[in-house]
């Protein structure tokens, strides 16, 4: 989540403050506290951080007001601490009995043993869930993206307020738009980012630090996000975009936030839209996009060697052409093994004969299945690994059907509304729906 520290100064110690401005009913409500000793001397202070019962909370809502605090032990006298000069003090607070607030504004007030006259200050707004919008896309990427990396939202105050997660929300920030992404990252950092007419905002996370919203204004007025954007393991962001032609052509760009508010445009490739595009990063940290045309696959990987002039040309790319002679490719998509780790699996064919491929990143073959059924495929859903056994989700006549090797053409009783979680036994469908996140197992779990 996204806060910016108000200051109070008592006397030589200067007290900057954030709270979750924007809560979920029967979540936790944080207060994070950091002292600073800003004179030459080094002082004595009250040790609130062993001792959190002397910080007294004050909440008002709907002309009510209750004083809040830890429960003080019995056998705990104060206790005071050193806090030298430049010292920083870092206390992250749950409000007491939070969880069980009504939903509403509330004024807090915070009340240190620091100073008896003074306090603190804020407000905070909390809500009952009405999801209005879901990143489920996110299950698309589940060797990258887990449950907790799910982006949400829900009107509020003519803007949109955006959470992460839904067993324990976190707000990240109150949005123009109702609509954001996270990146998908293999290390502690990634960013949350959203497009508001020409301009990209893009929010770095780093473990439990949130750096400032960066804003990106962007030379065109015509672009669009294709795929998804990546994070590498030094924290750098790589964001594509399309970018059209009047002539029915464009170009697909990476988008590459600078940390001195530069951004850097990497040209990958000039031409007619992608059918599809995948993104995925190695674990050598090198972001990979994975472009589908009904005759050829091309795989970019976007390896840099340091010099900037090198870094801002085209990256080469590998393709895969079609297996058969006019047969065009289906689907295809990046996805994890635990035996062949990142790797391309792709599906062609016609009327009711085709096969599923697996290639290594450099276009080489690695495996193949046939999938010869009574039914003609008129769509791919999904590709995927479940127990190291690649799987499809299919569609034809509007029946729904679940493939592998194991089992064959499996009917599923129902549409697919939603994305598939992978990472969950069984596969589980995700949807919205008017009453929030629905998940219904695809099939009943073998016994």
């Amino acid at each position: 989540m996204f806060f910016s520290w108000i200051s109070t100064v008592w006397a030589d110690v200067q007290v900057d403050h954030t709270i979750t401005e924007q809560a979920i009913q029967g979540q936790p409500v944080y207060v994070d506290l950091l002292l600073l000793n800003t004179g030459s001397e080094a002082v004595q202070i009250q040790d609130i951080v062993r001792d959190r019962w002397q910080i007294t909370f004050t909440v008002s809502h709907n002309g009510q007001t209750h004083t809040l605090r830890s429960q003080r032990p019995t056998d705990i006298q104060p206790k005071t601490r050193t806090l030298e000069p430049r010292d920083v003090l870092e206390l992250h607070l749950e409000l007491p009995n939070s969880r069980a607030l009504q939903p509403g504004k509330h004024t807090l007030s915070i009340d240190f043993p620091l100073d008896s006259t003074r306090h603190i200050e804020t407000e905070f707004v909390v809500h009952t869930p009405n999801i209005q919008w879901a990143d489920l896309d996110i299950f698309n990427y589940e060797a990258f993206l887990d449950e907790e990396d799910l982006l949400w939202s829900q009107p509020f105050n003519q803007h949109h307020i955006l959470f992460a997660g839904l067993n324990n929300p976190t707000w990240i920030q109150t949005i123009p738009v109702p609509k954001a992404q996270n990146t998908v990252h293999i290390g502690s950092t990634h960013h949350t980012y959203w497009r508001d007419r020409n301009r990209i905002t893009v929010i770095k996370h780093s473990g439990d630090r949130v750096q400032s919203p960066q804003e990106l204004s962007i030379p065109w007025k015509d672009f669009e996000f294709i795929g998804r954007g990546v994070t590498d393991l030094d924290g750098g962001v790589f964001i594509p975009i399309w970018v059209p032609n009047p002539n029915g052509t464009g170009t697909l760009y990476s988008v590459q936030p600078q940390p001195n508010n530069t951004i850097t445009f990497r040209k990958i490739r000039t031409g007619k839209k992608p059918h599809s595009m995948d993104v995925a990063i190695t674990q050598a940290s090198t972001p990979v996009f994975l472009l589908q045309y009904p005759n050829t696959l091309e795989v970019f990987s976007l390896t840099t060697v340091g010099e900037e002039r090198i870094d801002k040309l085209p990256p080469k790319s590998i393709q895969i052409p079609l297996q058969s002679t006019n047969v065009p490719w289906m689907h295809s998509t990046l996805v994890v093994s635990e035996t062949s780790g990142l790797h391309i699996a792709a599906i062609d064919g016609q009327d009711t004969t085709h096969t599923l491929y697996t290639f290594g990143l450099s276009g080489s073959l690695v495996d193949s299945h046939s999938i010869s059924e009574e039914v003609p495929i008129q769509k791919v859903h999904t590709l995927g690994i479940s127990k190291g056994v690649p799987f499809a989700l299919i569609e034809s006549t509007e029946t729904v059907y679940h493939w592998s090797k194991e089992s064959g053409l499996v009917r599923l009783p129902f549409p697919l509304n939603g994305v598939i979680n992978q990472r969950q036994t069984p596969l589980t469908l995700w949807s919205l729906s008017s009453n929030g996140i629905q998940r219904v197992p695809l099939m009943e779990p073998k016994k």
